[in-house]
């Protein structure tokens, strides 16, 4: 993941944000700073570390969220602490639980971001299902990178969306619907012949998405 030490993103590029999702973050948030803006560069880099994304190509929205080994530029250490579960996602589960069960997670989400990430934050929506769907994205923001979205979407039956995302490549623009087969992990054959209660069962046939059209 790292784009400041030496390895596999600075041959493959590196991961980049959602562009949508990044412009939905207000330039109050210090979260912007995780990843370049559309001038490939951040508010979070000393001079050290945005010569090395500049010397490095990497594009615009490219994430800078992860640091470096003992945050040596270029180090091709790639050991690093790996935080199973942070306070901040105990935080967003709190307000979507009180949200979704009559209590004032409105409150909870918005005193949460005002205290540790955009003091000018204002929590506009009223609804359980409205305050739910912030917190969901917050939670694409707070935790991008982090291995937890796909969980999101298949608990609250999301679509995946890409369009107006920033992708370079047409073949890879998909609007899959919520539910589609192709978000389901299909069970291992070698499960599937070894487990006597899987006797006949097969997958559910999940082909490849159709490319569309691309949005601003």
């Amino acid at each position: 993941m790292g784009s400041l030490n030496y390895g596999y993103a600075n041959f493959s590029g590196g991961y980049q944000i959602n562009k949508a999702l990044y412009n939905s973050i207000p330039s109050t948030d210090i979260r912007k700073g995780w990843w370049l803006n559309a001038n490939k560069t951040s508010i979070n880099l000393n001079a050290e570390q945005q010569k090395w994304m500049k010397d490095k190509s990497y594009v615009a929205y490219t994430q800078v969220k992860f640091a470096p080994y003992e945050n040596v530029v270029g180090t091709s250490i790639n050991s690093n602490d790996i935080p199973l579960m942070r306070i901040e996602e105990m935080y967003l589960i709190k307000a979507e639980a009180e949200a979704m069960s009559g209590g004032n997670g409105k409150a909870t989400l918005e005193n949460f971001i005002k205290q540790y990430r955009d003091p000018s934050y204002t929590c506009t929506v009223t609804s359980p299902t409205d305050v739910q769907a912030e917190v969901y994205r917050q939670r694409r923001i707070e935790l991008w990178g982090e291995g937890l979205n796909w969980y999101d979407i298949m608990r609250l039956n999301l679509p995946v969306d890409r369009r107006g995302a920033g992708y370079p490549d047409a073949p890879v623009i998909f609007n899959i619907a919520a539910g589609s087969n192709i978000l389901l992990w299909p069970i291992p054959e070698a499960e599937i012949n070894s487990n006597p209660a899987l006797k006949g069962y097969t997958n559910p046939d999940a082909p490849a998405p159709t490319p569309v059209s691309d949005i601003n």
